[in-house]
C-alpha cells in the first residue's frame, strides 16, 4: 500500500520537477538550501565537527564558508539527481 501511495503522489511530482530547465532547478535548489541550512539545520553539528577534524588549520569563519558551500552543493546534487529522470 505504501508503494502505491508513493507511486501516485511522489513520482509524478519528481517527474514534473525533472522536466524543468536547469536554471529553475537551481533556483529551487537554492531555496531548499536556505530551508535546510537555516530552518531545519540538518546535521549542522555533525558537519561542523567533521570539518574541524578535516581542516584543523582553518579558522571558524573559513569553516563556516565551507559548511555553507557544502549544503549548497548537497542541495544541487539532490535536484540534479531528480533531473536525471528526463535527461
Amino acid at each position: 500500500m505504501g508503494k502505491l501511495i508513493f507511486n501516485i503522489t511522489v513520482v509524478p511530482l519528481l517527474y514534473r520537477i525533472s522536466v524543468l530547465p536547469f536554471w529553475v532547478i537551481y533556483l529551487i535548489s537554492s531555496f531548499f538550501y536556505l530551508i535546510i541550512y537555516y530552518l531545519i539545520r540538518y546535521r549542522k553539528d555533525v558537519v561542523a565537527e567533521n570539518l574541524k577534524k578535516s581542516f584543523p588549520e582553518k579558522s571558524e569563519d573559513e569553516l563556516k564558508i565551507i559548511s555553507k558551500e557544502f549544503y549548497l552543493h548537497f542541495c544541487d546534487v539532490i535536484f540534479e539527481t531528480i533531473k536525471m529522470l528526463t535527461i
